[in-house]
């Protein structure tokens, strides 16, 4: 999940002279990379706005790829597993990529299983303040099968009762209360505005960037 974030330099060199304007593409190539750097640390700071307590590992996700001389296009974004290992080091992660997940806060659209459901929590199973189940507590379940069991019980008929079930009250008889539901897929509200963040940086940002830039490149080679 990842944008990319170019120049259009015409209106703001158009008077430099012929040897000021070779050095077009070093000052271009430097503001497109502290504009991605400042576009990252925004939406660091904006995510909470749009996410309700996102998670560190979530917030660690956004970076930005730095451009080249030929190029001079940068990037931004949420790490995946097909955009990885930029500015800030990888991230392993047993599990889903923050820009594999955070795609759909932005896109909207239906989740699919990895494998055969999705895992969903009830209104019954505590969550961590990140909104989010602890990990492992799938296994921590279906490893204590004297209070927990997966499936459908027994003379329910509804394929919506399949997951995970606690037993309640002494020795597990009272009673029983679905925990978490499998779920063949899941739907997506588009809730995160990412590509109108973007482009709202570039617009507001890129000119200043670009000429600070070009006047450093400049100076430094007795050009002004």
């Amino acid at each position: 999940m990842n944008l990319v974030i170019d120049s259009n330099i015409a209106q703001l060199t158009k008077n430099l002279k012929r040897l000021q304007r070779v050095k077009i593409p070093s000052a271009s190539r430097n503001a497109l990379n502290q504009l991605a750097k400042e576009t990252t640390i925004e939406l660091k700071k904006k995510l909470p706005l749009y996410i309700k307590n996102p998670t560190p590992f979530t917030s660690k996700g956004i970076r930005y790829q730095e451009t080249d001389k030929n190029k001079l296009k940068a990037k931004v974004g949420f790490l995946s597993k097909e955009w990885n290992g930029f500015k800030g080091g990888r991230m392993n992660h047993g599990g889903r990529l923050p820009g594999d997940y955070m795609n759909l806060q932005w896109k909207g659209g239906t989740r699919l299983p990895d494998r055969t459901a999705i895992a969903v929590p009830t209104k019954n199973q505590k969550l961590n303040k990140f909104g989010n189940m602890k990990r492992g507590l799938i296994n921590q379940y279906l490893g204590d099968t004297k209070k927990y069991f997966q499936g459908i019980p027994k003379g329910i008929r509804d394929k919506e009762a399949n997951g995970i079930w606690k037993r309640m009250g002494k020795d597990g008889r009272k009673n029983i209360v679905m925990l978490i539901a499998y779920e063949p897929k899941t739907e997506y509200k588009k809730i995160y505005p990412f590509g109108q963040q973007v482009s709202k940086s570039v617009r507001d940002n890129f000119r200043r960037i670009f000429e600070s830039q070009l006047t450093k490149v400049l100076a430094k080679e007795g050009l002004l």
